[in-house]
């Protein structure tokens, strides 16, 4: 079975907007390995939601034209998310124009698709009677609309949308309330047959994802689907974890019931790049993905020699994701589980007995390591995790050298949860 025939990335998070080295150097590094497609949709772009009636400015027009010209240097399709966010209302004919203008305006750019958005917004709404008191119809016109007005200005391309009601996870209506009960249906019934819709799998954040999950979340559609894999994002409540583990949990015949793979990446961009080249590398092979081999050719192509094991050990001591159960105990590639023995020895200590003086030294040869060998732009977004893994290294020598162990740790244990477990357990 072939492929995904769109395969690529969402920059799509919460959080701060990437610089454009940032944003340019993970293209290059995710381009050779298949890349073709870039939807840009940060949440804080206020040209593309909030602020959408608006035209673009000169510095966002700059800005996003030279995205559009990096893309199209690397043969990568770039489509743009339009969010339909407050104050943006369907029924006022002026918004719509506004919306279909933007169109207009990034397709002379070189953007190629159009995602009309409703993620993560109130299920509650001002019906208009137009939409029967529907929140899929109200949604469905907008998009109907926006697309019908952007044709008729000459825009073509790609379209998509993504429902309020992206997943089957109960977080989406336990955060944004309830939504009617044939949401997915009644939306389908309003949106032009072009337009194909996005999911997120059968969670937010989702651990597997089957051909069958998305027949059980879009029924009888037929509507062409996007798997928008929030896999590896750290946005939000997430902010603390660093995901470095190659994709695992996406099914082999996935391509049969989805036409397109884009995964929302890491928030450090580069740092990001060996994860992300192992979801490129699925959804250019879904039926021969292997995660362990994808991730030592990521880290072949992308990490200099010396930083490669470092870099291993650091995504076992840092695994903390929705796909942990998933991955085996061992290191990637790696001949010994440090993070495994620093546990142990992390056990040992505090029963009085004596840790593992070896293990110890393996960390501080990791971290020195990391620190002259990692490429700048990683190591720049690593930094932190490698502040705690220092305070580790301070936690078991000061153990070593001290019989008041919790005494001698407590200083570095308050608020370090997220990476190191019971480590830094307040």
């Amino acid at each position: 079975m072939a492929g995904f025939s769109r395969i690529g990335l969402v920059e799509g998070f919460y959080g701060r907007i990437w610089t454009v080295m940032e944003r340019e150097r993970l293209i290059a590094a995710l381009a050779p390995f298949g890349l073709n497609t870039y939807l840009y949709c940060p949440k804080q772009e206020p040209a593309l939601g909030a602020e959408l009636m608006r035209p673009l400015s000169h510095e966002e027009a700059g800005r996003l034209s030279g995205i559009a010209d990096y893309c199209h240097e690397h043969r990568v399709a770039l489509w743009a998310g339009l969010h339909l966010e407050p104050p943006f209302n369907v029924s006022d004919g002026e918004h719509i124009e506004a919306a279909a203008q933007k169109c207009l305006a990034l397709w002379n750019m070189g953007f190629t698709g159009f995602c009309v958005q409703f993620d993560d917004l109130a299920s509650a709404f001002d019906p208009a009677s137009d939409y029967g008191d529907s929140l899929a119809g109200m949604q469905g016109h907008g998009v109907a609309e926006i697309f019908g007005r952007a044709a008729a200005l000459g825009v073509r391309g790609e379209w998509l949308a993504v429902p309020a009601l992206y997943s089957q996870d109960a977080l989406l209506q336990n955060t944004y309330g309830p939504f009617e009960p044939d949401y997915l249906a009644l939306l389908d019934a309003r949106l032009p047959p072009e337009v194909a819709w996005m999911y997120t799998g059968p969670q937010v954040c989702s651990s597997t994802v089957t051909p069958g999950d998305v027949r059980d979340w879009q029924g009888k559609s037929s509507r062409r689907v996007v798997l928008w894999d929030n896999y590896p994002v750290n946005d939000a409540a997430m902010v603390n974890s660093l995901h470095l583990s190659p994709l695992t949990g996406r099914a082999p015949d996935l391509p049969s019931a989805v036409m397109g793979y884009l995964f929302n990446p890491l928030l450090q961009a580069e740092l990001g790049s060996v994860t992300g080249a192992t979801c490129i590398s699925y959804a250019g092979d879904p039926a021969g993905y292997d995660p362990a081999q994808a991730w030592e050719k990521a880290l072949a192509e992308l990490l200099p020699e010396a930083a490669r094991q470092p870099f291993r050990e650091l995504e076992a001591l840092t695994r903390q994701c929705c796909l942990a159960e998933f991955l085996p105990d061992k290191t990637f590639g790696g001949d010994g589980p440090l993070a495994a023995r620093l546990e142990r020895s992390w056990e040992a200590m505090k029963g009085g007995g004596k840790g593992d003086a070896a293990a110890l030294r393996a960390l501080g040869d990791m971290l020195n390591a990391l620190d002259e060998e990692l490429p700048a732009p990683m190591h720049e977004g690593v930094r932190p995790w490698l502040l705690r893994l220092r305070q580790a290294y301070t936690v078991f020598a000061s153990r070593a050298k001290s019989a008041n162990w919790s005494s001698s740790a407590s200083s570095y244990r308050q608020g370090k949860a997220w990476v190191l477990g019971e480590w830094f357990s307040p």
